[in-house]
């Protein structure tokens, strides 16, 4: 039976394609002009563009065709239409700004790589929240990940590493070289932040025996919910409760002091979670 396309598909493949040109359009007319590469097989193909001239599309459409071939081989479909849309745009986005805009837009080279990290850390999480990806390294990464047990970022940053020590090598610039993984770090904070919101929030597993009145505080005061957990200390032998709750990272300061005024004994812990989903937080867009 044949899968229908639903409007769900039909705005995530929107959002793919438009995220696509926006990070193409970030590489091209901030990285590029400076000498600077993006991480990933795309950055192999701009490396070969400065060296020969051939237009961007021309390795890093046929390099992705046999990632995207092993992805499937052993990661199954999931590498899909979605990531083959996003890749195809992409390069040929990249040869169109690189053609439109041969010219640096900034003379500040660090001012280029914090308007490239802005830019491609949005573009990445448009891609990345309709579930799609420009192909590369994600895949490569994803297959390592499965067979040889190498952790994915440990992975993507060796080979990003590796490529920006080689762009310095190949055009004798250790300038280069430092630039280049500095604009890493910038599109991977930009994509972390756009990912998962500047609103961070905070986990707090509170010991104390006051947990009714500071939960009472949390829910009424703070309007945030909380959860008991049976404990049993493991010195004391003492069956205690835990509490548990997450708060916007602005009202950690006002919790932890309130919570010292019901409790100076109290034990707190304090943690980041990386996403929190449901309410009062992120709500998860339900499908059609």
């Amino acid at each position: 039976m044949k899968a229908k396309l639903t409007l769900k598909d039909i705005k995530d493949l929107t959002i793919i394609a438009i995220g696509a040109l926006v990070a193409s359009f970030g590489v091209a007319v901030f990285l590029k002009p400076y000498g600077l590469i993006p991480g990933g097989v795309s950055g192999i193909s701009l490396i070969i563009t400065e060296l020969t001239g051939l237009p961007v599309s021309a390795t890093l459409i046929p390099a992705n065709i046999v990632i995207f071939i092993l992805g499937f081989k052993y990661l199954g479909s999931s590498t899909g239409t979605r990531s083959i849309l996003g890749m195809l745009i992409y390069s040929f986005g990249l040869d169109f700004f690189i053609k439109t805009f041969p010219n640096k837009l900034t003379s500040d080279v660090i001012l280029a790589i914090l308007y490239a990290g802005a830019i491609q850390g949005f573009a990445y999480a448009m891609i990345y929240s309709a579930g799609g990806s420009t192909g590369g390294t994600d895949i490569l990464a994803l297959i390592a990940n499965k067979y040889f047990d190498i952790p994915i970022g440990k992975f993507q940053l060796a080979f990003n590493t590796a490529l920006a020590t080689v762009n310095g090598i190949i055009f004798r610039s250790a300038d280069k070289m430092l630039l280049t993984i500095f604009a890493f770090f910038v599109s991977s904070y930009s994509l972390d932040v756009a990912l998962t919101g500047i609103h961070s929030t905070k986990t707090l597993l509170i010991i104390s025996d006051h947990v009714e009145e500071i939960s009472t505080f949390i829910m009424k005061e703070m309007r945030r919910g909380v959860t008991f957990i049976p404990i049993i200390g493991g010195y004391t032998g003492k069956q205690r409760t835990m509490l548990m709750t997450t708060v916007r990272k602005t009202q950690v300061p006002r919790v932890k002091r309130m919570i010292h005024n019901i409790d100076p004994e109290a034990f707190i812990m304090i943690f980041e979670p990386s996403e929190v989903w449901g309410h009062g937080f992120r709500i998860p867009e339900t499908k059609r």
